[in-house]
């Protein structure tokens, strides 16, 4: 029913056009079935808004009420409005109060809640409220519960798009920014679990360094539960925003901290030999020489020279390439993606036949294992590092066994002792950054005891001796 002055007006939904079957022999390889048949129905309900909603204005205005001596005859004509949007925002003019409470709750999104819109509103209570009852009434939104509690929804997107474009670019920006500072304030919970909704806001409320960061974030948490095409959507979204800023430093940065999340996306659903990963990979390494970050540009070549050493059929170097790209997964995505590239990478390698190194690669996999906090899985792959020593006897690596387990261990004695024969063994091969690693890590754990004199004395030990390589991270 359009409303209790219409209470003979039958809402009917059109019937469908086609069913799929029917859809078949005029498709082509080029448009699947389904996504025809998905298309068809969108365009259905698009021209039943637009009949429905000429006929709710011929309905509300007084063209359909009787006229003297024309009984039977033509109807006068009617000024109809060009497009649909007119149509809409001719109902939303009609409403006074009720079109700016559409104009922020548009902004919110298609659904939205009492609290939010109120939160934002520069109406008071009794105001909103009845801006909404309007809404409501005019079949503009849908309601379910009751304020506070109530949640709204509009009834088709295209209305809320139109009054959201009906809003003045500034003020569509100011409700932008109040809205992303009052979930960063008010519902904390949302920048973790939907950081797609934060950057959503800061985009449209032109705060770009701020919304390019929550898009990497978004990116991230995509990754993280293996929603491939919500991270190439979100990350996407993101280097179009970063390609609005000035050929400078700063957005390199930004674009070198999208281009990863992406490659990695990008592999998952499009393969490792795919155009598109390629050419995500080489604006990284751009984006790297650009910056200097030559961290992340070991990054962009483990991926050159994995996409070399498969097309080139090389199994045993694309093993290798994949046991260090899931180290770099892992320090760069904190997700369990890192550690399957790893077992991957390892199991590859000895499906090959080869063992050395072995102990390295676990001891990659149980750093990997200690980003994403499975302390206990860490360590029972160091001590399978620490069984496959005794057996080849390749001691080359287990100075960082050793460190490693030390760090995966709880605070205790086993953990300072494990340090200590880091310490040893480093110390035993002359391996002087393998030694200043361990000494490191000891001192850490003296200092958090107390140990203050005896941690920086240990430290300046191994430091002395140095006569180069001072800006390497370990030095540093």
């Amino acid at each position: 029913m359009y409303g209790p002055g219409h209470p003979e007006a039958e809402r009917r939904q059109l019937t469908v056009l086609w069913c799929r079957e029917a859809l078949l022999p005029a498709t082509t390889t080029r448009l699947d079935p389904e996504d025809l048949h998905q298309i068809l129905q969108s365009v259905q309900q698009t021209a039943e808004t637009i009949i429905e909603e000429m006929t709710k204005m011929l309905l509300e205005s007084d063209l359909m009420a009787t006229v003297p001596g024309n009984q039977g005859g033509h109807p006068p004509a009617l000024a109809i409005p060009a497009t649909l949007h007119d149509s809409l925002m001719a109902r939303l003019d009609r409403h006074g109060i009720g079109k700016l409470v559409a104009q922020l709750g548009a902004t919110l999104g298609r659904e939205f809640s009492y609290d939010m819109l109120q939160a934002i509103s520069p109406l008071e209570e009794p105001a909103l409220r009845q801006g909404l009852a309007q809404l409501v009434q005019a079949e503009i939104i849908y309601q379910r519960g009751l304020p506070p509690h109530a949640q709204y929804t509009f009834k088709h997107a295209l209305i809320q798009e139109t009054a959201y474009q009906s809003l003045l670019r500034h003020n569509r920006q100011q409700y932008h920014s109040q809205i992303a500072h009052l979930l960063e304030e008010r519902w904390p919970d949302t920048c973790t679990s939907q950081p797609e909704i934060l950057a959503h806001h800061y985009t449209e409320a032109s705060l770009t360094t701020t919304a390019l960061a929550y898009w990497q974030r978004a990116g991230q948490h995509a990754l993280a539960r293996s929603a491939h095409l919500e991270a190439i959507a979100h990350v996407r979204r993101g280097l179009a925003l970063a390609a609005t800023l000035p050929p400078t430093l700063e957005r390199a940065r930004h674009e070198l901290a999208l281009c990863p999340i992406l490659g990695v996306a990008l592999m998952a659903t499009q393969g490792y030999a795919a155009p598109e990963v390629e050419q995500t990979y080489l604006q990284a390494q751009a984006c790297c020489q650009q910056v200097g970050d030559m961290a992340q540009l070991f990054t962009t070549q483990v991926e050159a020279s994995l996409s070399l050493s498969r097309q080139h059929a090389l199994p045993l170097f694309v093993a290798l390439g994949t046991v260090f790209q899931g180290g770099l997964q892992a320090i760069y995505t904190r997700t369990s993606i890192g550690v399957e590239s790893i077992r991957q990478g390892i199991d590859a390698y000895r499906a090959t036949g080869a063992e050395l190194f072995r102990p390295y690669f676990l001891g990659l996999l149980a750093e990997a294992y200690g980003h994403i906090g499975q302390s206990q899985a860490g360590l029972q792959v160091l001590d399978e590092a620490l069984s496959q020593m005794e057996t080849t006897g390749e001691y080359l690596h287990a100075s960082e066994i050793y460190r490693r387990r030390g760090e995966l261990l709880p605070p205790g004695e086993e953990a300072e002792a494990c340090f200590q024969q880091a310490l040893a063994t480093a110390r035993a091969q002359e391996a002087r950054a393998l030694e200043l690693r361990a000494a490191v890590c000891l001192s850490r754990f003296w200092q958090r005891q107390g140990k203050l004199l005896q941690a920086r004395r240990l430290l300046s030990e191994s430091y002395q001796g140095f006569r180069e390589g001072f800006d390497t991270a370990d030095l540093r």
